[in-house]
């Protein structure tokens, strides 16, 4: 699969990268978080043989110490590893290109938290597209998104995630090759977090390691 050497890096600085930090969970009651993350977008069933893409985004919302909302926009591209058919003015054309958004309203909740990092799940929901050629009559789609976040603080203004995301839509490209299938993204992130107000230590605060 041509987006394994993605995951595997993307997996590794996940893993890695709290060795070198000093984390702190922030103690704040809410605030205003920014990110921008890189990834791979992995094509399912029909749509598959399309191939793995990079993806690039970004993210701005707001934020508690369980909650989280987030408008999400990402986006993908480059040469497919097959050709893919569309109609355009009635005529059936080839591209060997395609691009792609994903544009949604993010939910999530930490549902295992501690003080260097917390575990969420993630549900979303927007508009979607997959387009041959940049062709903006093709691939257009509503879009609802499951998944899960491993979120690490570096400092307390300083979050990393890395995000697996499932994505439930329905590309369009009628009289063309077939794109149906649900897509996984995988990605890796770090933002910003502008605190609110200070809340007081809580009993389950854990020190940090060492």
């Amino acid at each position: 699969m041509r987006g394994a050497p993605y995951l595997t890096v993307l997996l590794l600085i996940s893993l890695v990268a709290p060795v070198f930090s000093q984390p702190a969970m922030p103690a704040y009651l809410g605030g205003v978080g920014l990110k921008i993350h890189t990834g791979v977008w992995v094509p399912q069933g029909a749509a598959s043989p399309v191939g793995s893409r990079p993806l690039f985004g970004g993210e701005l919302g707001m934020e508690n110490h369980r909650l989280g909302l987030y408008f999400t926009v990402s986006g993908f591209g480059g040469k497919a590893d097959q050709p893919v058919s569309y109609m355009n003015e009635g005529v059936a054309r080839q591209a060997n290109k395609i691009s792609g958004h994903f544009a949604q309203l993010t939910f999530a909740y930490s549902f295992l938290q501690w003080k260097q990092g917390c575990v969420q799940g993630l549900f979303g929901a927007g508009s979607a597209s997959m387009r041959p050629d940049g062709n903006s009559d093709h691939g257009g789609s509503w879009a609802f998104s499951l998944g899960t976040a491993y979120k690490y603080f570096l400092t307390p203004i300083t979050p990393v995630d890395l995000q697996l995301k499932y994505h439930l839509l329905r590309y369009r490209n009628e009289g063309g090759t077939d794109l149906s299938g649900f897509p996984l993204t995988l990605t890796l992130g770090i933002g910003l977090f502008i605190p609110g107000c200070e809340r007081p230590a809580r009993s389950n605060d854990m020190p940090l390691p060492g």
